[in-house]
């Protein structure tokens, strides 16, 4: 009796999940009418994790910007708003040369931020241009922002002094 019981319960439990999956497959991808103010329908989707997320909104560096050296205590700082959730950012920055920065970035609390720094100075002909953009990852399904362009100042000036020696000097 307590082995029949128990397989009862299975296919119970295993019909149940059958439903459920079968619920969530069908609404999840599909329209439903609702209606306006006015009483006229509309349609709206259903948001759903697997539906495509919209394109990433860049927030900072704004086009054209002109970034310090990402020196310390300098950096670059990017933002952006992104869809959320089971969703992860990848920023790519591009630049002269074939200078090439990639991340994944997962949201804070503070929202998608990315912090770039180096350990020397770019050279003056890796100034300009640089490009930078944002792709969203939701469980696979992918959507893009636009691209940005930005500048960099040139590295400080830094004297460097070069000790001369000088050979049969004769003072007047």
């Amino acid at each position: 009796m307590k082995q029949t019981s128990r397989r009862a319960v299975a296919i119970i439990a295993g019909i149940v999940l059958m439903v459920i999956y079968t619920f969530v497959t069908i609404f999840s991808h599909s329209t439903y009418q609702a209606a306006a103010v006015d009483g006229t329908p509309t349609s709206t989707n259903t948001p759903t994790p697997t539906s495509v997320p919209g394109p990433p909104q860049l927030i900072e560096p704004g086009d054209g910007a002109l970034l310090p050296q990402p020196i310390p205590p300098d950096e670059w700082f990017f933002t952006w708003s992104a869809r959320t959730g089971p969703c992860y950012c990848t920023i790519s920055i591009s630049g002269p040369g074939g200078r090439y920065i990639s991340d994944d970035v997962y949201w804070q609390e503070t929202g998608y931020v990315y912090h770039y720094t180096a350990d020397d100075y770019l050279p003056d002909d890796a100034l300009t241009p640089w490009f930078w953009s944002v792709s969203v990852n939701c469980l696979g399904v992918y959507n893009y922002s636009e691209v940005r362009t930005f500048s960099v100042e040139p590295a400080p000036f830094r004297r460097v002094y070069v000790p001369v020696v000088v050979r049969n000097y004769a003072p007047d």
